[in-house]
């Protein structure tokens, strides 16, 4: 029962928080090759990407992206304000330049962030496919915490139908 344990809590080091075999090893006391042939047989390696590609994380990404573009863009303003002010008319254009060049940078990555968050939409029939096919194997692993699940499946799917 404690490999159990052991395995599961290296699994959430490894596909949720990124760490390493070897940082995994270190902090709960398994072999390197355990954590190896656990990651192998139980396909660590596509649970972890699958999170990292998931829509929310890259759509945090862009966010991320164009928060850093608009930084850019402050300062650039500043330069330009300097620029003018001085009456440099070399040092004006190639800081508009710039700026014309990060304003498209945002434009594009708004549009990739907008066509994301219209991938990252289920439809109601989406929902009940996945639904039935985690409560099913909810029932068949444990039927009391099933049934203990109903009101809640009812509430969810209230809640999805709502918000559309």
């Amino acid at each position: 029962m404690a490999k159990d344990k052991e395995r599961s809590i290296a699994r959430t080091y490894f596909t949720e928080l990124g760490k390493t075999c070897k940082e995994i090893a270190a902090l709960i006391g398994v072999s390197e090759q355990t954590l190896s042939t656990w990651r192998a047989k139980e396909g660590w390696d596509d649970i972890r990407s699958a999170r990292m590609s998931r829509v929310s994380v890259r759509t945090d990404n862009i966010r991320q992206i164009i928060n850093g573009l608009a930084e850019q863009r402050i300062e650039l303003d500043e330069d330009l304000k300097k620029a003018e002010a001085t009456g440099n008319a070399e040092e004006t254009a190639k800081i508009l330049q710039k700026i014309a060049g990060v304003d498209d940078g945002v434009s594009k990555w708004n549009k990739t962030l907008e066509s994301l968050t219209k991938e990252d939409k289920l439809s109601i029939s989406d929902h009940l496919t996945v639904m039935e096919r985690i409560f099913d194997a909810l029932r068949q692993f444990d039927e009391k915490i099933y049934l203990s699940t109903i009101d809640f499946q009812e509430y969810y799917l209230q809640q999805i139908t709502a918000n559309g």
